[in-house]
């Protein structure tokens, strides 16, 4: 069983607007809030946005500084992984900005990557992908080829490719938002390190472990250097590197990584995000291949339960958590308990549209085995001829998509 590095693998560069049109009170709260968000205290920036946006709210709920005030809350909440509810509001900013009598085109693209990102997270990468894609135009038009928004849509842009499969384009679009951060804001930025830390997950998925390495433990020191050591900016590129040594089946020193990222999150109260329980289940995930399966059940049911807090209780990564869930009581010789933890989990990968075939073959499987050590055979027998099924058509799938992915990443140009 591995860690999947999926939810680890974000580290969102979020575009929060500047509102300089605001009064001087409304700035003063905006100013505080973005200091506190650059910080990582999202906690504290929702007080001061939703302050401002109370004052922007007495010049009219169709201003462009409503909106901006919208899309700086929104992000806030996205960064407690408040997910249902940032999405409305940077869906409300997207309208004022779009039927504005003088359109600004910036805070329009900025709002737009915002919600792209949002979509990245919650695992809606094709409508994450339409709008970076508009996004980027946008940014082209108005800024050039070598501008700071640009530097950031192509980032997200590359990780909506990499999460449909897309890594030729993905790897394109990583090095060109690479170049222009660079460029931009110097090699020691921590955006340089979110790009990095990307560029190191895809290295990882094509075996470049030392590749990988090397660029994970440089975002390090750049997100040391720029923040402190207990920043959760910090916190998620150990998570990287702890499931790199994973991989390498280096399992000392994944544990290590994955406790010190998960101590600087919990050290973040009130703030359960989809990077700390991917961590909490990663390091799950470790302590299955060292036999200590009460502590992995304990990670795997708080990954759940946050998973499902945030997401939905029909989720994609819920019924993945839910699949370790059950692989942890069959370890502990629980079967009664893990049956209907695998039938909950089937109910949801079934339900999925389009189907994460890896995701419900390790569900059939699992479930499988529960049914072969109560006796039941044949009901076994019928889960594996459906995951052998499943099998075929993502192999399928993946065959096509390999016909189908362009040589280059022009149309992003």
């Amino acid at each position: 069983m591995k860690p999947r590095a999926l939810f680890a693998a974000f580290l969102a560069v979020f575009g929060v607007t500047s509102a300089s049109a605001q009064v001087s009170s409304s700035v003063s709260a905006n100013q505080r809030g973005l200091a506190a968000y650059k910080e990582g205290h999202y906690v504290e920036a929702e007080a001061f946005f939703r302050d401002a946006l109370r004052q922007a709210a007495e010049f009219g709920e169709f201003e462009p500084r409503f909106a901006s005030a919208l899309n700086n809350l929104a992000t806030a909440l996205e960064g407690e992984g408040r997910y249902s509810e940032a999405e409305p509001l940077f869906r409300r900013a997207l309208v004022i900005w779009e039927n504005a009598l003088e359109p600004n085109y910036r805070e329009l693209a900025t709002t737009l990557r915002n919600l792209a990102t949002l979509y990245n997270k919650k695992g809606q990468y094709s409508e994450a992908e339409s709008l970076l894609r508009r996004a980027l135009l946008i940014q082209e038009r108005i800024n050039g080829p070598e501008h700071l928004d640009v530097g950031l849509s192509l980032n997200s842009l590359a990780l909506a490719c990499d999460l449909q499969g897309k890594q030729k384009e993905a790897l394109a679009l990583y090095e060109r938002a690479l170049a222009v951060l660079e460029k931009v804001l110097g090699p020691e930025h921590p955006y340089v390190a979110t790009v990095l830390g990307n560029l190191a997950i895809l290295h990882q998925e094509e075996g470049r472990y030392a590749a990988a390495e090397r660029l994970l433990r440089y975002a390090l020191s750049i997100q040391e250097r720029a923040h402190d050591t207990e920043h959760q900016q910090v916190a998620v590129v150990l998570s990287r590197l702890a499931a790199l040594h994973y991989h390498q089946q280096e399992y000392a020193g994944a544990e290590s990584l994955y406790r010190r990222a998960l101590t600087i999150w919990e050290s973040q109260r009130g703030q359960e995000t989809l990077d700390f329980a991917a961590s909490l289940e990663n390091l799950g995930v470790v302590y299955i291949d060292e036999r200590r399966y009460d502590d992995a059940r304990a990670l795997f049911k708080r990954a759940s339960a946050i998973k499902e807090k945030l997401l939905g209780p029909e989720h994609l990564e819920v019924g993945e958590s839910l699949t370790k869930i059950a692989f942890a009581e069959l370890a502990l010789g629980h079967d009664a308990e893990a049956e209907p933890v695998c039938q909950r989990a089937l109910s949801i990968l079934e339900n999925i549209s389009p189907p994460d075939y890896p995701t419900l073959i390790d569900a059939l499987k699992t479930y499988a085995l529960v049914l072969i050590r109560t006796k039941r055979k044949e009901e076994a027998e019928l889960l594996q001829t459906r995951a052998m099924v499943y099998r075929a058509k993502f192999e399928r799938s993946k065959n096509q998509k390999r016909k189908e992915e362009p040589p280059h990443s022009t149309a992003a140009f």
